[in-house]
Protein backbone atom coordinates (compact mmCIF):
# COMPACT_ATOMS: atom_id res chain seq x y z
CA UNK A 1 0.00 0.00 0.00
CA UNK A 2 1.67 3.31 -0.87
CA UNK A 3 1.53 6.44 1.13
CA UNK A 4 -0.59 8.55 -0.58
CA UNK A 5 -3.37 5.74 -0.52
CA UNK A 6 -3.36 4.84 3.25
CA UNK A 7 -4.06 8.74 3.21
CA UNK A 8 -7.20 8.32 1.38
CA UNK A 9 -8.01 5.56 2.96
CA UNK A 10 -7.46 7.37 6.54
CA UNK A 11 -9.29 10.46 5.09
CA UNK A 12 -12.31 8.23 4.34
CA UNK A 13 -12.41 6.88 7.92
CA UNK A 14 -12.37 10.07 9.57
CA UNK A 15 -15.89 11.11 7.20
CA UNK A 16 -17.41 7.68 9.49
CA UNK A 17 -15.92 7.89 12.78
CA UNK A 18 -17.29 12.08 12.75
CA UNK A 19 -20.67 10.32 13.33
CA UNK A 20 -19.50 7.67 15.62
CA UNK A 21 -19.16 7.51 19.84
CA UNK A 22 -16.18 8.20 21.18
CA UNK A 23 -14.71 7.67 24.68
CA UNK A 24 -11.03 8.52 25.42
CA UNK A 25 -8.53 10.66 27.82
CA UNK A 26 -7.68 12.81 24.94
CA UNK A 27 -7.74 12.79 20.82
CA UNK A 28 -3.81 12.36 20.30
CA UNK A 29 -2.56 14.25 17.30
CA UNK A 30 0.17 12.73 15.83
CA UNK A 31 2.07 14.11 12.22
CA UNK A 32 1.87 11.77 9.94
CA UNK A 33 5.59 11.85 8.30
CA UNK A 34 6.73 11.81 11.93
CA UNK A 35 4.46 8.77 12.84
CA UNK A 36 5.91 6.56 9.90
CA UNK A 37 9.60 7.33 10.60
CA UNK A 38 8.86 5.94 13.43
CA UNK A 39 9.71 9.31 15.54
CA UNK A 40 5.92 10.38 16.55
CA UNK A 41 6.25 12.82 19.44
CA UNK A 42 8.33 15.09 17.04
CA UNK A 43 4.81 16.28 16.09
CA UNK A 44 2.47 15.49 18.86
CA UNK A 45 -0.62 17.48 19.95
CA UNK A 46 -3.87 16.43 22.43
CA UNK A 47 -7.17 18.19 21.28
CA UNK A 48 -9.82 17.72 24.57
CA UNK A 49 -13.32 18.41 25.33
CA UNK A 50 -13.41 19.95 28.13
CA UNK A 51 -14.31 16.85 30.58
CA UNK A 52 -12.45 13.89 28.92
CA UNK A 53 -12.63 10.59 29.87
CA UNK A 54 -14.05 7.40 30.45
CA UNK A 55 -17.93 7.65 30.72
CA UNK A 56 -18.17 11.76 29.83
CA UNK A 57 -20.00 12.89 27.14
CA UNK A 58 -19.58 16.89 26.46
CA UNK A 59 -21.94 18.29 24.05
CA UNK A 60 -21.94 21.47 22.43
CA UNK A 61 -23.58 24.41 23.62
CA UNK A 62 -27.13 25.46 22.40
CA UNK A 63 -26.82 28.69 21.27
CA UNK A 64 -29.93 30.93 22.25
CA UNK A 65 -31.64 34.24 21.79
CA UNK A 66 -32.54 36.62 24.03
CA UNK A 67 -36.14 34.98 24.20
CA UNK A 68 -34.72 32.20 24.94
CA UNK A 69 -35.49 30.53 21.48
CA UNK A 70 -32.87 28.32 19.74
CA UNK A 71 -30.75 30.09 16.76
CA UNK A 72 -29.85 26.71 14.97
CA UNK A 73 -26.00 27.85 16.23
CA UNK A 74 -23.94 26.12 18.85
CA UNK A 75 -20.92 26.45 20.75
CA UNK A 76 -18.16 24.24 20.65
CA UNK A 77 -15.45 24.27 23.36
CA UNK A 78 -12.46 22.45 22.72
CA UNK A 79 -8.57 22.78 24.55
CA UNK A 80 -5.38 22.49 22.62
CA UNK A 81 -2.12 21.59 23.59
CA UNK A 82 1.39 20.76 22.10
CA UNK A 83 2.60 17.98 23.36
CA UNK A 84 5.81 18.02 20.27
CA UNK A 85 9.45 17.29 21.36
CA UNK A 86 11.96 19.71 20.55
CA UNK A 87 10.54 23.04 19.33
CA UNK A 88 7.92 21.94 17.02
CA UNK A 89 5.31 24.52 16.60
CA UNK A 90 1.01 24.09 16.41
CA UNK A 91 0.74 27.13 13.54
CA UNK A 92 -3.22 25.66 12.41
CA UNK A 93 -5.62 23.64 13.71
CA UNK A 94 -8.58 22.81 11.31
CA UNK A 95 -11.97 20.60 11.08
CA UNK A 96 -13.68 18.53 7.97
CA UNK A 97 -17.22 18.88 10.17
CA UNK A 98 -19.07 18.43 6.48
CA UNK A 99 -21.95 20.30 6.18
CA UNK A 100 -20.83 22.96 9.19
CA UNK A 101 -20.62 26.41 8.53
CA UNK A 102 -20.60 30.12 9.59
CA UNK A 103 -18.26 30.17 12.23
CA UNK A 104 -16.50 32.48 14.67
CA UNK A 105 -14.56 32.64 17.65
CA UNK A 106 -16.38 33.28 21.15
CA UNK A 107 -14.97 34.65 24.59
CA UNK A 108 -17.36 32.64 27.47
CA UNK A 109 -18.14 34.89 30.17
CA UNK A 110 -19.47 31.78 31.80
CA UNK A 111 -17.11 28.79 32.19
CA UNK A 112 -18.45 25.43 30.13
CA UNK A 113 -19.26 23.38 33.33
CA UNK A 114 -21.51 26.31 34.96
CA UNK A 115 -23.51 26.64 31.50
CA UNK A 116 -24.36 22.71 31.47
CA UNK A 117 -26.03 20.14 33.50
CA UNK A 118 -24.19 16.66 34.68
CA UNK A 119 -26.37 13.69 34.23
CA UNK A 120 -24.30 10.55 34.90
CA UNK A 121 -21.56 12.31 32.94
CA UNK A 122 -23.22 13.34 30.07
CA UNK A 123 -23.41 17.53 29.83
CA UNK A 124 -25.85 19.36 27.90
CA UNK A 125 -26.59 23.53 27.92
CA UNK A 126 -27.83 25.99 26.61
CA UNK A 127 -25.98 29.92 26.39
CA UNK A 128 -27.45 33.45 25.67
CA UNK A 129 -26.44 36.26 24.28
CA UNK A 130 -25.39 38.04 28.02
CA UNK A 131 -22.68 34.43 28.33
CA UNK A 132 -20.83 35.13 25.40
CA UNK A 133 -18.99 37.37 22.85
CA UNK A 134 -17.81 37.10 19.51
CA UNK A 135 -14.14 37.86 19.16
CA UNK A 136 -11.99 38.09 15.90
CA UNK A 137 -8.84 36.51 17.64
CA UNK A 138 -7.88 34.40 20.35
CA UNK A 139 -4.48 35.31 22.04
CA UNK A 140 -2.80 32.54 24.18
CA UNK A 141 0.12 33.66 26.52
CA UNK A 142 3.30 31.99 26.72
CA UNK A 143 6.42 32.16 27.98
CA UNK A 144 7.81 31.69 24.24
CA UNK A 145 5.43 35.00 23.87
CA UNK A 146 1.75 35.01 22.82
CA UNK A 147 -0.04 33.31 19.89
CA UNK A 148 -2.99 34.63 18.32
CA UNK A 149 -5.77 32.51 16.38
CA UNK A 150 -8.07 33.88 14.36
CA UNK A 151 -10.61 31.39 11.82
CA UNK A 152 -10.64 31.30 8.49
CA UNK A 153 -13.36 29.59 6.59
CA UNK A 154 -11.90 29.93 3.19
CA UNK A 155 -9.19 27.28 3.35
CA UNK A 156 -7.58 25.45 0.60
CA UNK A 157 -4.69 23.38 0.94
CA UNK A 158 -4.10 20.52 3.43
CA UNK A 159 -0.31 18.90 3.05
CA UNK A 160 -0.71 15.66 2.56
CA UNK A 161 -4.41 15.13 2.38
CA UNK A 162 -5.05 16.49 -1.21
CA UNK A 163 -8.90 15.43 -0.92
CA UNK A 164 -9.08 16.94 2.31
CA UNK A 165 -12.07 19.70 2.62
CA UNK A 166 -12.36 21.86 5.98
CA UNK A 167 -15.19 23.58 7.27
CA UNK A 168 -12.91 26.12 9.19
CA UNK A 169 -9.14 26.27 10.47
CA UNK A 170 -7.53 28.04 13.65
CA UNK A 171 -4.86 29.67 12.05
CA UNK A 172 -1.97 31.93 12.95
CA UNK A 173 -1.55 33.30 9.42
CA UNK A 174 -3.40 33.26 6.53
CA UNK A 175 -3.75 29.90 5.12
CA UNK A 176 -3.24 26.36 7.08
CA UNK A 177 0.15 25.73 5.59
CA UNK A 178 1.43 28.79 6.40
CA UNK A 179 1.96 30.43 9.89
CA UNK A 180 5.27 31.71 10.85
CA UNK A 181 6.67 29.43 13.16
CA UNK A 182 7.42 31.46 15.79
CA UNK A 183 4.34 31.99 16.02
CA UNK A 184 2.74 29.10 16.76
CA UNK A 185 1.63 27.46 19.97
CA UNK A 186 4.84 26.05 21.75
CA UNK A 187 4.65 22.89 23.90
CA UNK A 188 4.02 23.14 27.40
CA UNK A 189 1.55 21.45 30.24
CA UNK A 190 -1.45 23.92 30.09
CA UNK A 191 -4.61 22.69 27.86
CA UNK A 192 -5.59 25.95 26.75
CA UNK A 193 -9.09 26.35 25.95
CA UNK A 194 -10.81 27.83 22.55
CA UNK A 195 -14.63 28.44 22.02
CA UNK A 196 -16.28 28.08 18.47
CA UNK A 197 -19.70 29.57 17.26
CA UNK A 198 -21.34 27.68 14.61
CA UNK A 199 -24.21 25.80 12.46
CA UNK A 200 -23.36 21.91 12.76
CA UNK A 201 -24.28 18.86 10.99
CA UNK A 202 -27.03 17.04 13.02
CA UNK A 203 -28.64 14.86 10.77
CA UNK A 204 -28.04 12.18 13.17
CA UNK A 205 -28.19 14.25 16.10
CA UNK A 206 -25.91 16.44 17.88
CA UNK A 207 -22.29 15.18 17.91
CA UNK A 208 -20.13 14.65 21.18
CA UNK A 209 -17.76 17.33 20.78
CA UNK A 210 -15.15 14.23 21.35
CA UNK A 211 -16.84 12.80 17.93
CA UNK A 212 -16.21 16.44 16.63
CA UNK A 213 -12.23 16.23 17.10
CA UNK A 214 -11.90 13.07 15.29
CA UNK A 215 -11.88 14.84 12.07
CA UNK A 216 -9.33 17.75 13.45
CA UNK A 217 -6.36 18.53 11.19
CA UNK A 218 -3.02 19.62 12.88
CA UNK A 219 -0.33 21.93 11.00
CA UNK A 220 3.03 21.40 12.73
CA UNK A 221 5.97 23.87 11.88
CA UNK A 222 9.61 23.87 13.01
CA UNK A 223 9.63 20.00 13.57
CA UNK A 224 12.84 18.22 14.50
CA UNK A 225 15.87 18.72 16.04
CA UNK A 226 17.15 20.93 13.62
CA UNK A 227 13.48 23.27 13.44
CA UNK A 228 13.73 22.93 9.63
CA UNK A 229 10.51 19.98 9.30
CA UNK A 230 6.89 20.19 8.92
CA UNK A 231 4.01 18.05 9.28
CA UNK A 232 0.08 17.79 9.23
CA UNK A 233 -1.09 16.06 12.60
CA UNK A 234 -4.51 13.71 12.24
CA UNK A 235 -6.44 11.52 14.96
CA UNK A 236 -3.70 8.63 16.02
CA UNK A 237 -6.43 5.97 15.95
CA UNK A 238 -6.68 6.82 12.56
CA UNK A 239 -2.99 5.73 11.85
CA UNK A 240 -2.54 2.11 10.65
CA UNK A 241 0.02 0.14 12.46
CA UNK A 242 3.33 0.70 11.64
CA UNK A 243 6.96 -1.87 12.25
CA UNK A 244 9.12 0.27 13.90
CA UNK A 245 13.30 -1.10 14.80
Amino acid sequence: MTFKSVLQITFGMALILLCGSTESLAHEVLGVQSYYSCQPTLARAFLRSPNPGTGNRDYPLVVIDANGDPTGEYIVVITLQNQSDFDARMTAVGFAWLEASGFELVQLNRAYNELTTNVSGTRTGTIGPNDYAVAPSFTISQSQGNVEFSIREDVRGVPGFPHTVLSFALVTGNTFSGGKPDDGLATDVIRHQIAIKGVLPTAAGLPQIEDLLNAAYVRFRQVGWNGEGSDTGIWRNLLPAVSCP
